[in-house]
């Protein structure tokens, strides 16, 4: 009995210790909050320590300022700009001869140096025709996408592009589509649920 006193006397006193600290935050959230860096120094702003930097006031903004700092790699192109005469220059000054040899290289004569010639377009055995487009429409309503897709061997995307043969068709479907929802969304959780709408509400405000 003097041994278990102790062992529960040593626990007692292990967890009343004051030194022990536990965050506040759960250990799910501490693993995604980055690591801050309070004595980093603040990186400065080279614009305001290189003294070659030319500032102008703007007149239509009396707020701003426009800064200019030209690389010290670059030459200055002002100072080395010669005047334009208009009346001694000619409009024949430039070469009208191609001095390239790629440029002025003629056509070869022999045909084996041309490139092949194009690939041919790949001949369907079967086209939609209209009476095949008018026999889609009018399966729509009984069959689904990918019914029609394997069917006619043509994409999802196509079908959908030639709509309804008319509107009572279209807000059939419709209704098919929302009742087919609303039977998944029974099957779902409050949280799920929950979810769900809070992210339509997101969306709404995007």
């Amino acid at each position: 009995m003097i041994r278990i006193r102790s062992k529960l006397q040593s626990i007692r006193s292990f967890s009343n210790l004051s030194g022990l600290h536990y965050p506040l935050q759960p250990a799910k959230q501490r693993k995604t909050t980055p690591f801050r860096h309070p004595k980093r120094p603040l990186l400065t702003d080279p614009l305001e320590t290189d003294p070659s930097v030319q500032r102008f006031k703007l007149s239509d903004h009396p707020n701003s300022i426009l800064v200019i700092r030209e690389p010290n790699s670059m030459p200055n192109l002002t100072d080395n700009l010669l005047p334009f005469n208009q009346s001694k220059s000619a409009s024949n000054d430039f070469n009208l001869t191609l001095t390239n040899p790629i440029l002025t290289n003629p056509i070869p004569s022999n045909q084996s140096i041309l490139p092949p010639p194009l690939k041919q377009s790949k001949q369907f055995s079967n086209s939609l025709t209209p009476e095949i487009l008018k026999q889609i429409q009018n399966e729509r309503l009984n069959l689904s996408l990918n019914q029609l897709s394997k069917k006619y061997q043509i994409s999802k995307l196509i079908i959908s592009m030639l709509g309804f043969k008319n509107e009572l068709d279209r807000s059939k479907i419709q209704l098919k589509d929302q009742m087919r929802q609303q039977r998944k969304e029974n099957k779902w959780s409050i949280g799920k649920l929950i979810r769900r709408q809070e992210k339509r509400l997101r969306r709404s405000l995007w």
